[in-house]
């Protein structure tokens, strides 16, 4: 079975991008490169990669929030529909069942990827710095693209929820109104 994409991804930019070693003739001693000389904008990199990397969480909390807000407004539907029996209030309900069961799909996932310290400690405790950094760094950039498509599928879920919820407070409505008349 063939590695993964990222991984063979990750092996391809550090093949491209590793220190050279000096001649075994010239005389040089093999010494760690320095990062910031080799690659000068990489604490910058990861900097915003930090940033970033916070951001996805806060707008997943959100977007966690406002569907559980959806899910409680289809239960609170639900049951004022349940008070007075008619076909639009009938309907109401179920469109709010539906924003519920959507708005519950919306949780999906929680949380999204990391790194897994053990395989960190386990593959990179005697590689150098630099090289640990860059695969990090080319590690986290893949799981924040992952995350980033997953919060996007997160963001749809929650509109069909809302526009179930909106449909079933419409139906509720105007099967009060004809009630009335």
């Amino acid at each position: 079975m063939g590695a993964h994409p990222a991984d063979q991804s990750r092996r391809r930019w550090w093949r491209r991008h590793r220190p050279t070693p000096p001649d075994a003739g010239s005389g040089q001693e093999l010494t760690a490169p320095d990062p910031a000389e080799l690659y000068p904008s990489l604490e910058v990199i990861e900097g915003e990669l930090d940033r970033s990397e916070l951001s996805y969480q806060q707008r997943a909390q959100s977007l966690d929030g406002k569907a559980g807000l959806v899910l409680g407004a289809a239960g609170v539907i639900v049951a004022l529909a349940a008070a007075h029996e008619s076909v639009l209030r009938t309907v109401g309900q179920g469109f709010a069942v539906l924003a519920g069961i959507a708005a519950g799909w919306a949780f999906l996932p929680r949380t999204g990827g990391t790194i897994n310290p053990a395989e960190l400690q386990e593959h990179y405790l005697d590689q150098s710095e630099l090289r640990t950094r860059l695969t990090l760094l080319a590690t986290r950039v893949d799981l924040y693209s992952a995350d980033e498509e997953s919060l996007k599928r997160k963001f749809r879920r929650l509109l069909v929820s809302v526009g179930l919820l909106l449909l079933a407070a419409v139906a509720v409505f105007a099967g009060s109104i004809l009630d009335v008349s």
